[in-house]
């Protein structure tokens, strides 16, 4: 796989640095962590990410339906502690635990690239 830019929207701070780790150990290139929509979208517009991971329950809204709203279309993998949540209410979505393995993550990754 090779390196890809991407914009990180978790509004846990610990979550993002282990993510971010992971990612980079990965050989990907993290271009910016945001913790609310509104910066999601600012990053977004900002750095024309290859692909968005994010949690689509953020503390301030959806993330997810931030980005939609503004005609984003980037790829989008989510990010949550009840994976079977996400995938009721946003069917057909990638979606990876808080806690995955790396290669987990790689695989998440490259299912949401193949269908986008």
């Amino acid at each position: 796989m090779y390196q890809l830019r991407i914009l990180l929207v978790e509004d846990d701070s610990t979550i993002a640095a282990t993510l971010t780790a992971k990612l980079e150990a990965l050989g990907h290139d993290v271009c910016a962590i945001d913790m609310t929509e509104g910066e999601a979208v600012v990053s977004a517009c900002r750095f024309h990410p290859d692909l968005v991971i994010i949690d689509p329950w953020l503390g301030d809204g959806s993330g997810h339906t931030e980005l939609e709203r503004h005609g984003n279309a980037i790829p989008q993998l989510f990010l949550s502690s009840d994976i079977s949540c996400v995938e009721e209410t946003h069917p057909g979505a990638v979606v990876v635990g808080k806690t995955c393995r790396e290669d987990e993550l790689a695989r998440a990754i490259r299912r949401v690239l193949s269908i986008a």
